[in-house]
């Protein structure tokens, strides 16, 4: 007995020794992205009354992620500070997700181990738990998916209610993170084992439950006009090849083993022991994550180093622990474990040498189609001077040269701010953060399309070194002034009236019968030819 409890001291202490490390790491290398601040101007918007938009005036979400943006919203209403409210809501979210997988999870020593070198060892996850994007709200969702979804092997009402709320949040956060979970989802409201439910009163419990989900996208509808936000027309409604957007994720995906290869160990192991083991639950959840791997290729990945590999990374995290965890007292288990460890501990070793040195010279100066790996960066690694915790805490009136309002050279930003722009309310094209502490109610345009529903709707102009993320349409000749004089002033026949009927639906009176007419025929295509696709 009392070896036992020293047993369950000692795991105690491991877990919580690890929790600690990883959090240190986390804290310590906290910092916000420019991305982070376009939702930020939303965040801020929405609190002062402006609406819950980007330019005050035109409906438009340029936000991947509205729920976290929200759930920023609220933290910032408390503490007027929009950097901190940021990196609180990651640090906690993040916080509780390591908490639960360390905890929760991990049943022995070598879990403990394993799940410390993957969270701590991964530059992608330490990175993105916290830089202002929504992906700590997507680990804390993940894990508790895994917390109710696994533990079980029968489920009740109030189980399938619960599974299903953690998926529309999930959703909520970033919709296409639902491939992560969808297989074994599937098979838990279809064909899981259930206490006095029968499969259509289980399915109607899991549209239920994922309300979170259903009572944004209707909100979306209504106040937007859309069911998707403006982010998803500027990166997949581009008229690009498929045959470019497969490259472009290809090359991100070499681009992750060279530089962070635990991210894409952990999805592939997860795998192969799941179907080692003939687990079926264990095999539709690594499924998932290698669904979600496949569409990143499929979109062309991202221009932010390993951010949409995190999540899966994780997934496959939880998974293989809570799989070790199931058979503790296996001799050929632990062994395996060591094993798992050891490859894990390589993978971070390689990335600290090869990956970083001569896995990036030749990634920069070899194969021309390798070249395209130029356009994934560290993002951390760009803005951690500036934008990092450690900086900020540094600063005083924002007169330390770290300072978030430091992160761009402050003599250009003068420059930018001293010309004349027409009507003096329009800028075409800059950064959340310029955006955020710089352009308080000046009309932001750029040729990305990222707040203008307009633009990101037209095709994308063909570039062969064109960025992930950062397609580029072009202005249409009369296009400035129609945003400047607030008349259409657009030269094309077709995108003119295409314009005016977009102009209802962003502009118009909110609940007038002309503007939903108008949101149907948007939903429907009924102006798409008008664009040239």
């Amino acid at each position: 007995m009392r070896d036992k409890l020293r047993e369950i001291e000692g795991l105690t202490v491991a877990r919580s020794a690890a929790f600690i490390t990883v959090m240190f790491l986390i804290t310590i290398l906290a910092w916000n992205c420019d991305d982070a601040y376009h939702a930020y101007v939303m965040a801020k918007n929405l609190v002062n009354g402006n609406g819950f938009v980007y330019n005050i005036g035109e409906r438009v979400n340029a936000s991947t992620c509205p729920l976290f943006t929200l759930l920023v919203a609220g933290v910032y209403a408390v503490f007027g500070d929009m950097y901190l409210s940021g990196i609180l809501t990651c640090l906690v979210c993040s916080g509780a997700a390591v908490w639960f997988v360390f905890f929760k999870f991990c049943k022995n020593y070598q879990s403990v181990l394993f799940t410390l070198l993957c969270l701590g060892g991964a530059s992608g996850f330490v990175t993105y738990a916290t830089s202002g994007l929504e992906n700590c709200l997507l680990f804390l969702m993940t894990a508790l998916f895994y917390f109710l979804a696994v533990r079980k092997e029968e489920y009740g009402k109030r189980d399938l209610f619960f599974i299903a709320f953690v998926i529309g949040v999930l959703m909520g956060a970033r919709m296409d993170n639902v491939l992560i979970v969808a297989p074994a989802a599937f098979s838990i409201f279809f064909f899981a084992k259930k206490r006095n439910i029968s499969i259509i009163k289980s399915v109607g419990v899991g549209i239920a439950g994922v309300f979170p989900f259903w009572m944004w996208e209707i909100f979306s509808v209504v106040y937007y006009g859309f069911l998707f936000p403006n982010t998803a027309y500027i990166k997949l409604g581009t008229g690009l090849p498929f045959t470019n957007y497969l490259s472009r994720g290809i090359s991100y995906m070499i681009t992750a083993l060279f530089n962070d290869p635990i991210l894409l160990l952990a999805p592939l192991l997860y795998g192969i022991l799941a179907i080692a083991k003939k687990s079926r639950k264990h095999i539709l959840f690594a499924a998932g994550a290698w669904c979600y791997l496949a569409y990143v290729v499929y979109i062309g990945g991202d221009f932010m180093l390993g951010r949409h590999l995190t999540v899966p990374f994780f997934s496959s995290v939880c998974g293989l622990t809570v799989l070790f965890g199931e058979e503790t007292r296996e001799e050929r288990t632990r062994t395996l474990m060591t094993g798992v460890n050891m490859a894990a501990a390589a993978c971070i070793l390689f990335a600290l040498s090869f990956g970083t040195i001569e896995g990036k010279r030749y990634l920069w100066t070899g194969d021309k189609y390798l070249m395209q790996c130029m356009d994934v960066a560290d993002e951390r690694g760009y803005y951690i001077p500036t934008t990092g915790l450690l900086a900020y805490l540094q600063t005083k009136d924002g007169d330390y040269e770290g300072a978030v309002t430091k992160t761009f050279n402050t003599v250009e930003v003068e420059e930018m701010l001293s010309r004349e722009h027409p009507g003096g309310e329009l800028l075409r094209g800059a950064s959340g953060i310029l955006v955020y502490y710089y352009l308080e109610g000046v009309h932001v345009y750029d040729a990305y399309g990222l707040a203008d529903a307009f633009l990101a709707r037209l095709p994308a102009v063909y570039d062969e070194h064109w960025r992930i993320g950062h397609m580029q349409r072009q202005i249409p000749a009369g296009y400035e002034e129609t945003v400047v004089t607030g008349e259409n002033c657009i030269e094309d026949e077709n995108l003119r009236q295409f314009y005016d009927a977009l102009s209802i639906v962003i502009k118009g009176d909110l609940w007038s019968w002309e503007r939903f007419k108008m949101i149907w025929r948007m939903n429907t295509g009924y102006y798409d030819d008008l664009l040239g696709y």
